[in-house]
């Protein structure tokens, strides 16, 4: 199989972009299907009372864990996510999450795979 680019095969059916209204939709995790960010609430979305480091971290773990559920020869060669959990003091851990894209020579935009 080959790297598929499409929004849907790494988000699921929960995604979705209406280009007439010019928005993007992602369920979150109190959805009762069709979840595309498992580890975000309605409420930690909410945009007057949500936490913005939650929406941050719930989606880069969303595309870490899609990434990482593709196989190998079916990742994208230009683009790469990695995580490392690191284990502190007081029973602290701290997640770094690595995004690496090849970008065209001129603009950034990720370059084309072929």
């Amino acid at each position: 199989m080959a790297y598929t680019q499409t929004p849907t095969t790494w988000l699921g059916a929960g995604y979705s972009a209406n280009s007439g209204s010019n928005t993007v939709t992602f369920t979150t995790g109190s959805a009762s299907s069709n979840v595309t960010v498992a580890e975000l609430t309605n409420t930690e979305a909410n945009a007057s009372t949500g936490d913005i480091r939650k929406i941050m971290l719930a989606f880069v773990e969303q595309f870490y864990r899609a990434y990482n559920a593709t196989a190998t020869a079916d990742r994208p060669l230009k683009m790469t996510i990695t995580r490392n959990i690191v284990a502190g003091q007081d029973n602290v851990n701290t997640a770094n999450y690595m995004f690496s894209f090849t970008l065209s020579p001129t603009v950034l935009e990720v370059a084309d795979e072929v």
